[in-house]
């Protein structure tokens, strides 16, 4: 589809349960810590993903960073492209609700659901996704 705009393709790479300054903290020029300890890896372990986990999040791994040296492509992909260091999560918390706000740009739940907890809402979630807006304004998407 030809567009008037200058942006062609927008391309969001996620990595779950990282911070920006546990990959990009070194990067040159960011805003974020530059000073923290060498993240082993790959990680020793996966850390717990709850709301709570999150907000103690000072005290576990995401006080540690990788260097360009361990993930070099994610580096190369920054010098390259546009890299976002003062964009922000929606959602203090773990991966369900932040998939929602990622596709949705709305999340019903602040903890991941579990099908035994009647307290939050559970899937399917009536949300109109991004996708589908993309696709009403006659606009293509993919997902790799």
């Amino acid at each position: 589809m030809s567009t008037t705009y200058p942006i062609k393709h927008v391309v969001i790479i996620v990595k779950e349960n990282h911070s920006f300054d546990n990959y990009f903290g070194t990067f040159p020029g960011v805003t974020g810590v530059s000073n923290l300890a060498h993240a082993p890896n790959p990680p020793l372990a996966d850390h717990p993903h709850t709301h709570e986990a999150w907000l103690a999040r000072s005290k576990h791994p995401v006080k540690q960073q990788y260097h360009a040296s361990d993930i070099p492509k994610y580096f190369g992909l920054a010098r390259q492209f546009v890299l976002c260091d003062n964009f922000f999560t929606e959602v203090a918390g773990p991966s369900t609700p932040n998939h929602l706000m990622l596709i949705a740009a709305d999340s019903p739940i602040i903890n991941n659901p579990h099908h035994a907890d009647k307290s939050q809402p559970q899937p399917p979630y009536d949300l109109p996704s991004l996708p589908q807006q993309l696709e009403s304004a006659g606009l293509e998407w993919r997902s790799y």
